[in-house]
């Protein structure tokens, strides 16, 4: 079963998703949008502490 979802260009985020933190951490990551200026966090998010392991966010996003 594969529930992976590819996101190529906006109209593959999903409705919901749109206009909210996970839309724009999908823009930045999939769709190179370009990086914001962020004051404050919008997201946490969390991974695994592999130092080859890159998200493209913008800082103060998460």
């Amino acid at each position: 079963m594969n529930r992976l979802h590819p996101v190529s260009r906006h109209e593959d985020i999903f409705p919901e998703y749109r206009d909210t933190p996970i839309g724009l951490l999908l823009e930045y990551h999939n769709l190179n949008r370009d990086l914001d200026a962020h004051t404050q966090a919008l997201l946490l998010i969390g991974m695994c502490m592999d130092n080859r392991k890159h998200l493209r966010i913008p800082d103060n996003f998460a």
